[in-house]
Formats: C-alpha cells, structure tokens, sequence
C-alpha cells in the first residue's frame, strides 16, 4: 500500500495538478509553488490520472462497506448489479447519509494522513477536505459512468 501511495504521489506531483469532479462540474486546483498534489481526491473524469481515481474508489468502497456492515465484495457485487451504494445500504438497513458521512471522514482522514506524512499543505487538505462531501454524495447516489449507460439486463 505504502509503494502504491507513494508512485501515486509521484505520479500526481509530475502532473502539476489535481483534478476534481462534482456531479455536474469540474474544479482544478493548480499546483501552487511546488506543493504536491494530494492522494486523497478523486479526478473522476480525469484520463491522466486513473490511478488517483482507482485509490479513491478503493478508500470509499472499504468506508461504504465498513458502513453498510458488508463485505468490499459484496457492495462491489452491487454496484455491478445496477445499484446504487445508496440503495444497496437501505436494503441493508443502513442509511445512505451514514454511508456517505463515512467515505467523506475516511477521504478526509487520508488528506491528514498525507500532511502528517509531509505529502501535502495544510492548505491543500483543507481543498480536499471541502470538496469530500460533494465526492461522497457522488458515489454514493450515483452508478458509474460505465454502468448508467448500459443495458439493463
């Protein structure tokens, strides 16, 4: 895990930039004078960076199902399945705002880790840190981009 991270995050400070994606819109944040972009941000619509979209995914999906009481699997099962994250906890008889909550703390957890590992400012993790919730609400209440397309079988 700690090799992945730290590829990630030369990979990222090569860029220059970290990229991220609401549901309806796009926020860049330029690199400012050589501070190197966080791991803990999603560019959901970034092609550069699928890496930095894979290590998000992975810290939500463990948050969801640690929340939702399942195992990664499972929730991963689901998703693939056509369901939302959202619907899959309310049939499990979990909240989705609980879900949500728990990938927007587990996101902002992994910005501090990342200052406290002198990987990012203080002030880029609080520009992580504003834009988890809107990140979490995503995944959460939305199917991938590659499943809200297809066939419904």
């Amino acid at each position: 895990m700690q090799r992945s991270l730290t590829t990630l995050a030369a990979t990222i400070t090569t860029a220059g930039l970290l990229v991220v994606v609401p549901a309806t819109g796009a926020a860049a944040f330029q690199d400012d004078g050589g501070t190197p972009p966080t791991t803990a941000a999603a560019p959901q619509g970034d092609a550069k960076h699928p890496k930095l979209r894979h290590v998000v995914h992975r810290i939500a999906a463990r948050a969801a199902a640690e929340a939702i009481g399942v195992s990664v699997q499972e929730l991963r099962d689901a998703v693939l399945g056509g369901q939302t994250i959202a619907a899959f906890a309310e049939a499990q008889g979990t909240n989705a705002a609980d879900v949500e909550s728990a990938i927007a703390t587990a996101l902002s957890a992994k910005a501090d880790e990342a200052v406290a590992n002198g990987r990012i400012t203080v002030e880029r993790a609080a520009k992580v840190k504003d834009h988890a919730d809107e990140i979490a609400d995503r995944l959460v209440n939305s199917l991938p981009r590659r499943l809200e397309n297809a066939p419904q079988q």
